[in-house]
């Protein structure tokens, strides 16, 4: 467990919303459950406190989303992982009850077959998931955009619309 030395705020959050001290200590390797509840338990501070927000109860120097990770978890540990897997986790079957460590979650062997608990597997299953008929969002490609023109009987040339000032190129890059 790795010390850390909380600030003022950090402080404050923690009495306001009676977060519980093992959701506060900082481990290395950190088992995928007490992650997920670390998770849900900043989605939750970050909530309740825009809630006493609306209502004026909240008194002191507004956080930041920062701030309320820090009593958890690095901000690069928050932002690495849980934030990017586990607003997805629901379109995995059991995988969010598993993850909540209830009374009726399968085994690990039912829920993650013959893969080890990880960020890495959890993210392979998401994707085997995602690639076998659930949700395929469309994927923005870098790079400037080519616009054909139509072609001159002597040159082959294209628009290539970038952050430029829109000149004509052609495909080897020279002007007209």
């Amino acid at each position: 467990m790795t010390p850390y030395i909380k600030g003022p705020i950090q402080h404050l959050l923690i009495e306001t919303f009676d977060i519980s001290a093992h959701l506060t200590h900082r481990e290395r390797i950190s088992d995928l459950h007490v992650v997920y509840a670390k998770y849900l338990a900043i989605q939750d501070v970050a909530k309740k406190l825009s809630q006493m927000e609306v209502v004026a109860t909240w008194t002191h120097k507004k956080p930041i989303l920062e701030d309320i990770i820090q009593v958890f978890m690095s901000k690069s540990g928050y932002f690495n992982c849980p934030q990017k897997l586990f607003p997805k986790v629901s379109v995995i079957p059991n995988m969010q009850e598993w993850l909540e460590n209830g009374e009726d979650a399968l085994a690990d062997a039912d829920v993650w077959g013959d893969k080890k608990s990880s960020y890495k597997s959890l993210q392979e299953i998401l994707a085997l998931h995602n690639s076998s008929g659930g949700k395929k969002g469309k994927r923005g490609h870098k790079g400037k955009k080519k616009q054909n023109v139509p072609a001159s009987i002597h040159s082959s040339e294209e628009v290539v619309n970038g952050k430029g000032k829109g000149e004509r190129q052609s495909k080897d890059g020279r002007g007209w």
